[in-house]
């Protein structure tokens, strides 16, 4: 007999296990299921279903890692408390944390859903470099201090790029204070430069008025979500985010 297993996923980050048809029997009602596969056990539906389960069900429950450093919501500010059976995480910097914080024996890493979803790197001429801010319930100041940071060698180089090329690109735009037809043809300052443009990859949890210049912007647990993060690293020289 095949194990019942009542799934609820976030991100994509459980198809492939959904796909398992033949080796798992998948259950609408919880109560029907031999053990629960959730996606996080902290907040809102998920919290009371876990808490539920631990009361009345006795069904055990494991959480999959849904999200790049989803294990911080276990520790300060947050300071969530881990109620499930097994938390089953992306890596070593997750798995120490889980230790660290005292759920070690309950912390299983397994690697992240995602990495067979990942294409080959697309050909493309700009050295592109996105950054990738913490979500939280709030915006962190800790983002906006690393992205301008980043932003002040994107500036830095488009300001180089300026001096460089400046009467070819007077020429290409062809200003004028009476007749400004040009206006439309206008090249951003942060595409002057191909060789280091900052793209902010934001959620609707982020201040995108903060964030100036190129933006990639989804929301989680939308359909193309996924797909377009994928299509996003395709295109990524290099991600900076913050641990």
């Amino acid at each position: 007999m095949k194990p019942k297993v009542y799934l609820r996923d976030s991100n994509g980050i459980l198809q492939g296990v959904r796909k398992k048809t033949e080796e798992l029997d998948f259950v609408q009602d919880p109560r029907d299921a031999d053990i629960l596969v959730l996606w996080q056990d902290v907040r809102g539906e998920m919290l009371e279903l876990v808490r539920i389960s631990r009361a009345y069900f006795k069904k055990p429950v494991i959480i999959v890692q849904h999200g790049r450093q989803a294990t911080r919501d276990y520790q300060a500010p947050e300071n969530f408390k881990f109620i499930s059976d097994k938390f089953c995480c992306w890596g070593q910097d997750d798995y120490d944390r889980m230790v660290e914080l005292g759920y070690g024996d309950k912390t299983v890493m397994t690697g992240c859903p995602y990495l067979n979803r990942l294409k080959p790197k697309e050909v493309h001429v700009d050295r592109n470099i996105v950054f990738t801010p913490v979500t939280t319930m709030h915006e962190e100041p800790m983002n906006l201090i690393a992205y301008w940071e980043l932003k002040k060698i994107e500036l830095s180089h488009s300001q180089d790029m300026l001096r460089k090329h400046y009467d070819r690109l007077v020429k290409d735009w062809a200003p004028s204070i009476f007749v400004p037809d040009g206006y439309g043809s206008t090249i951003p300052y942060h595409d002057i430069d191909t060789n280091f443009r900052l793209i902010a990859k934001l959620t609707p949890l982020h201040d995108k008025s903060l964030y100036l210049g190129s933006i990639n912007f989804s929301q989680p647990g939308h359909a193309t979500h996924i797909d377009n993060c994928v299509k996003l690293l395709s295109q990524t020289d290099v991600v900076v985010g913050l641990e």
